[in-house]
């Protein structure tokens, strides 16, 4: 934020807390990382050996830091099983957390590529803290949700915010997903990027001034 000129407050208060699990046994084949925590957890289980994807370039980015041979998907998880079909990719393994959107494995066993999943973290809920709560309560704060899920427990802790709270989504499900007001703007693309140059553009009339 401050390398965007921003001068204003930045609070880090995440509201998941990542916990490893034991996933027991695991099955042979290529690994799926459609998050940074489940190639993290890779390199935990001793998995390097195996070739890798990532659902895109940020978590590739992650696993390739992590010693894994990784591969960058399309950047949406809608459009990993096609993508993986396509890179002879299987059988597949899937590392993801305990709550999760959709089933990437099911997907592609439908595409008929062997796929299995094992949870190997869960994302806890956390408070997002004192200081953090009377920050987004507060005139013009910058709330960015990443996921229904974060909204939603975002929205628990605060109960309320300002009317001119400034709401970013990642996309139009988490938008849906937020039950308090404020003014709604969803990123462009439904990735980190995409949060960025919305957060770019909402801060630079501020700066200008």
């Amino acid at each position: 934020m401050r390398g965007l000129g921003f001068g204003g407050p930045i609070l880090f208060a995440p509201v998941l807390e990542i916990v490893p699990m034991a996933p027991g046994d695991l099955p042979g084949g290529d690994l799926v990382f459609t998050s940074e925590h489940g190639a993290i957890r890779a390199a935990e289980l001793c998995l390097r050996d195996r070739r890798a994807f990532a659902v895109g370039p940020r978590t590739g980015a992650v696993a390739r830091a992590l010693g894994f041979d990784c591969a960058d998907g399309p950047g949406q998880a809608a459009e990993l099983p096609d993508w993986l079909a396509t890179q002879g990719a299987g059988p597949v393994l899937h590392l993801h957390g305990r709550h999760v959107t959709g089933d990437l494995a099911g997907a592609l066993r439908e595409l008929g590529v062997l796929a299995e999943a094992r949870v190997v973290y869960d994302q806890v809920a956390r408070a997002p803290g004192a200081a953090a709560t009377r920050a987004a309560r507060g005139p013009g704060a910058i709330l960015p949700l990443f996921s229904a899920r974060t909204a939603r427990l975002l929205a628990d802790g605060l109960e309320q915010v300002d009317d001119s709270a400034q709401v970013l989504s990642i996309s139009s499900a988490v938008a849906r997903a937020w039950p308090l007001g404020g003014v709604q703007h969803i990123a462009s693309t439904p990735d980190a990027a995409g949060m960025a140059a919305l957060v770019a553009a909402l801060v630079a009339p501020a700066v200008e001034r």
